[in-house]
């Protein structure tokens, strides 16, 4: 992640980086690109689905598998779970000496600001709500 990179503030459903204010979940690559998460629908609503397999394998293809710690921000509370398959993958990337780390996004930020001010190539995945 860029070194320009500056997670200004951090609440529940808000996050502002580089003065742009997100109320979605975003995705932040290491390059400092921000991308919206994806969302779908149930019973008329619009949930956070759990982090799956495919969706972490999409975004580790976005930054062409150039990052040395992956976070996941669980949310507010930390409320977000991972599929198995997320789980699952999350362990192959360990296993390659990908530093992983899966706290609640409260938590994640205030990691992510040391991570950034260190240099590390960091692809966060932070849910913003519960």
């Amino acid at each position: 992640m860029e070194r320009g990179i500056v997670i200004e503030k951090y609440e529940f459903g808000h996050i502002v980086i580089n003065g742009v204010s997100y109320r979605n979940d975003i995705v932040l690559l290491p390059n400092g690109n921000v991308v919206s998460r994806k969302k779908h629908r149930v019973k008329g609503r619009i949930w956070h689905r759990p982090l799956t397999g495919s969706e972490l394998k999409e975004y580790l293809e976005m930054c062409r598998f150039n990052a040395d710690v992956v976070v996941i921000g669980t949310g507010f509370l930390g409320l977000m779970p991972l599929d198995e398959d997320a789980e699952a993958l999350l362990n192959e990337l360990r296993s390659k000496g990908i530093e992983i780390i899966v706290i609640n996004t409260r938590k994640a930020v205030s990691l992510l600001r040391n991570l950034v001010a260190q240099g590390r190539k960091v692809l966060a995945i932070l849910h913003l709500t519960c």
